[in-house]
């Protein structure tokens, strides 16, 4: 399809037709547990390594950037029981919890990104991609923390869920990107209130 005279090419070449786009389980080289231990440990310290002066791990001041990291320290940490891992994870989602704005959801990135301090936050972005992922680094660290952080964590998750996840759920029980770079999309009415559940 497209205009009169458009035609279709490959980007790529073409690759070996007898190799699936999937390896077979046997043509993969395996690791036992502690190979997987010892692989955890060093993504773990890299990350800590790599970790910015202000103890987080995106230059760009994006949250869902934080949120893999988050998560791989949390993991490391439940499995190797390194401290230092844990504690870096919850310092950023206590910040992050901190931040969450009236409405119940959060900006999609922090206003004092390095070398732009007074930088506001990114008000175009607050969907449910990059949001989601640090909400769900917050209920992971919800199981494993203790009061008051677990009731703080538990709170600020439901009360996102009740504002802004559940009611941009569509029939098909997907979910909608309600605001991205400004454009407002499938499950937000143009006035930008949620609508009930399609």
């Amino acid at each position: 399809e497209g205009p009169a005279g458009a035609r279709r090419i490959d980007i790529f070449p073409a690759g070996d037709p007898t190799i699936g786009p999937i390896p077979t389980i046997d043509s993969l080289a395996t690791i036992d547990r502690a190979g997987l231990e010892l692989q955890l440990r060093r993504d773990a310290e890299f990350l800590m390594t790599e970790r910015l002066s202000d103890g987080r791990f995106s230059s760009q001041g994006a949250w869902y950037q934080n949120s893999f990291p988050v998560r791989t320290l949390l993991a490391g940490h439940e499995l190797l029981g390194v401290p230092a891992w844990r504690e870096a994870a919850l310092e950023l989602l206590d910040e992050f919890v901190a931040g969450q704005l009236p409405n119940g959801n959060w900006h999609a990135s922090y206003a004092d990104v390095k070398h732009c301090p007074k930088s506001p936050p990114d008000t175009s972005s607050a969907n449910l991609a990059d949001v989601g992922s640090m909400t769900l680094a917050v209920a992971l660290a919800a199981t494993q923390v203790e009061e008051p952080r677990r009731s703080r964590y538990r709170a600020a998750l439901v009360r996102y869920a009740d504002s802004i996840s559940l009611p941009n759920q569509l029939a098909e029980h997907r979910l909608s990107l309600p605001l991205h770079r400004g454009d407002r999309h499938a499950g937000v009415d143009a006035g930008g209130a949620a609508p009930a559940h399609r």
